[in-house]
């Protein structure tokens, strides 16, 4: 027997041998009884191997203490929202709107009204995240008041949406006084030569590398008597994008001014906007009208603006600026030599080539004005085009028009109207 168990077990067989009682045998040489089956029997379950089966006693199943899922602390208080102990929950009452409050608990309540969502009545608006109380809502374009661009009329007390002609005396047409006579200078939507368009217009786009671009177009009247609907006419067609203001410098006539707007924006209005606003107006065949195009400084640095004044000021590159600009003004946009030695962010006299004295753009000053669509937008295309190009060549290219023209041309379809422009000797 000795033997028969070494052979199972190993040569150690004096620890099963004191289980014996306990072990339930498969084979003839065993008993055939079978104890009563202790609490942790040891079971011969074939001729090779053996096993301890332990029996652990059967505890009852507890029900275990609520857990916070925030700071896994244990508490029999949570709230019945948002299931977190009091001192992780943030949930609010309502007041309630009315006499008899709601007091709902909720997760959050506006931050307009401090009312629940059952009893808020704010609005939201269509442009940012904001949410408003009804006083700062304007239920015309359905914006906050931050963002909302509508005409504010104090004769009636009424807001109107953008675009909508505004006399001179500040009020709209039917509250508009002003007398019959004056109706060419007063009811004419042209506002005074200092308003800054973007105090009335919002930005448009999303321009390359942040590079706005806001035109201002002269233009003198034609030999038409009735001024009204030519004015009216661009007041519709810019929308709430731009506004017509005076301009000292005009006979008879009124600037044209976007908003800053991306290069995209720019070449889809003008084509469509001079084809059917240009009746009655003149601007190439005068010695007075002008194009302005201001561009966002915030992404050009002192270096960038530097490239840019030299470019546009270098002798070796005049022939070309002035092919692409139409004129050479001595008095409205004087060409001064410049040296990157002396890069200047600001200059003292407005009528350089390139104005430095705004704030928040720079102003390209050379062009001659123009109702040609095709050369509004070879001028706006080239003003981008020298931007964008300054911001990535070295400084010592910064007075080769050969390599200026080279990074245009490989810019794709994006500079078309300024390249035709130039292949075409400036036709």
């Amino acid at each position: 027997m000795p033997d028969f168990y070494e052979g199972i077990f190993g040569p150690d067989v004096s620890q099963i041998l004191r289980y014996r009682p306990y072990i339930t045998a498969i084979g003839d040489d065993m008993p055939n009884t079978v104890p009563p089956e202790p609490s942790s029997p040891i079971v011969l379950n074939d001729m090779f191997s053996a096993e301890i089966r332990l029996t652990a006693p059967e505890t009852p199943a507890s029900t275990p203490e609520p857990v916070c899922v925030h700071c896994n602390s244990r508490t029999e208080d949570s709230c019945s929202v948002c299931d977190l102990c009091p001192t992780c929950c943030d949930c609010v009452q309502c007041p309630g709107r009315w006499a008899e409050s709601c007091a709902a608990t909720v997760r959050a309540v506006c931050p307009a009204c401090g009312y629940c969502d059952a009893c808020c009545e704010c609005y939201d608006c269509e442009t940012c995240p904001a949410r408003v109380q009804e006083n700062d809502w304007c239920s015309v374009c359905s914006q906050c008041n931050e963002c909302c661009d509508c005409f504010y009329c104090a004769g009636c007390d009424e807001r109107h949406s953008e675009g909508t002609p505004v006399c001179a005396c500040g009020n709209c047409y039917d509250c508009c006084d002003c007398p019959d006579e004056d109706e060419d200078e007063a009811l004419n939507g042209i506002r005074p030569y200092n308003a800054n368009v973007i105090n009335y217009c919002p930005f448009y786009g999303t321009p390359e590398n942040g590079l706005y671009l806001g035109v201002e177009l002269e233009v003198e009247f034609g030999e038409s008597p009735s001024r009204l609907p030519t004015v009216l006419k661009w007041a519709d067609l810019l929308m709430g994008r731009g506004i017509l203001k005076q301009d000292g410098s005009l006979s008879d006539g009124f600037e044209i001014v976007t908003s800053p707007w991306s290069l995209v924006e720019h070449q889809a209005f003008w084509p469509d906007a001079l084809r059917e606003g240009r009746a009655g107006l003149r601007s190439w065949n005068t010695s007075t009208c002008g194009m302005h195009v201001h561009v966002s400084r915030d992404p050009l640095d002192v270096y960038t603006i530097g490239k840019v004044q030299v470019f546009i000021n270098s002798p070796a590159t005049r022939k070309y600026i002035c092919q692409i600009a139409g004129r050479n003004s001595d008095r409205w946009a004087k060409f001064v030599e410049k040296n990157l030695v002396d890069i200047q962010t600001y200059n003292h006299d407005r009528y350089e080539a390139i104005n430095l004295q705004n704030r928040a753009t720079i102003e390209f000053r050379i062009f001659k004005g123009t109702l040609e669509s095709t050369h509004v937008l070879a001028n706006v295309e080239f003003v981008d085009a020298v931007c964008q190009w300054a911001l990535v060549t070295s400084g010592q290219y910064c007075e080769d028009w050969n390599n200026f023209i080279t990074y245009a041309r490989g810019m794709g379809e994006k500079y078309s109207h300024f390249l035709s422009y130039m292949n075409n000797g400036g036709e």
